[in-house]
């Protein structure tokens, strides 16, 4: 099982030729989808064929009911935290014709979630099979309390923070998790800017004393990683892609159902790479998900990568 402790927001994106510079307006086309980094990684996870059970925060409003209609049609098991005092989270994205995206949050009531809530809610028993996987938008005290006392129940678990957006006050969340999965710009804000090359991260990867934990997501360059004392990685999947919002939730949520499965480390990165290459084809960050047929096939052909 996948258990995903995360956000659910509310996406509002608009595309158009290229991003406004300050003060600039242009004409572009709306959207509007469920999002938000937990309900994202935790559809992707189940699309991708594994169990998931979902925590997050909703407020009392009209967003509500498509967040739980969407989890019960993906057979997602859910427990929400309704907030008394905020509303369901809401994200403004802007998309440019290359992919590219400006992204604000404001994660509403996610950042309302007690920090005794995935304990007093999860009554199955914990296993070396099941995997944990968090982001930040939500809030500290949440995430810090829930991972303790699941290594304080099974300490096989895996547990996976995706440090997005990059907050510095997690350093305590990143000392305790397994794996730890921020982009290029995240891990340069968390540990400093050694991420220009392949150079610099081989030099990084080879003095941090969390190597071992770290797996970078570097877009059409791929994963860097360490594993068998050395630095690896894995060349992204050669695709064109409409809109990557949503890119690094799909890989995460893929990476995390690859462990679930019983992949090693190697095959969990390249089946989270297979669902973002297939995510970022399509608009979307939850709607973009692929279904584990494709996801499969793809991951099993093992397409030439760039």
């Amino acid at each position: 099982m996948v258990i995903v402790l995360g956000s659910s927001v509310v996406d509002l994106s608009f595309y158009s030729d290229f991003l406004p510079s300050q003060g600039e307006t242009l004409l572009g086309k709306f959207e509007q989808g469920l999002g938000g980094k937990g309900f994202n990684q935790a559809v992707a996870a189940r699309k991708a064929g594994a169990e998931v059970y979902f925590y997050t925060g909703l407020g009392d409003d009209p967003f509500q009911a498509p967040f739980l209609r969407k989890l019960e049609q993906e057979k997602i098991q859910y427990k929400f935290f309704l907030s008394p005092k905020a509303s369901c989270g809401a994200a403004a994205i802007l998309i440019e014709k290359s992919g590219a995206n400006k992204i604000v949050v404001d994660t509403g009531a996610n950042a309302e979630i007690p920090p005794n809530f995935f304990l007093e809610n999860h009554h199955q028993n914990l296993t070396e099979n099941d995997v944990l996987l968090m982001q930040l938008e939500t809030n500290l005290g949440f995430l810090s309390t829930s991972i303790q006392y699941v290594k304080n129940k099974n300490k096989k678990i895996r547990t996976i923070l995706n440090p997005a957006p990059a907050d510095k006050k997690a350093s305590e969340l990143i000392r305790l998790v397994d794996y730890i999965t921020p982009n290029e710009s995240e891990a340069s804000l968390l540990f400093g800017d050694y991420f220009r090359t392949s150079e610099t991260i081989d030099n990084f990867f080879s003095n941090h004393p969390y190597r071992e934990k770290l797996i970078i997501t570097r877009g059409e360059y791929g994963v860097s990683f360490w594993e068998n004392g050395k630095p690896q990685h894995i060349p992204a999947f050669n695709v064109t892609p409409i809109d990557t919002s949503g890119a690094g939730d799909a890989f995460n949520g893929g990476f995390a159902a690859g462990l679930s499965k019983g992949l090693n480390l190697s095959d969990s990165i390249k089946y989270g790479q297979a669902v973002a290459a297939l995510s970022v084809q399509k608009k979307g960050t939850s709607a973009s998900l692929p279904d584990q047929k494709e996801i499969d096939s793809l991951f099993l052909k093992e397409r030439e990568p760039k």
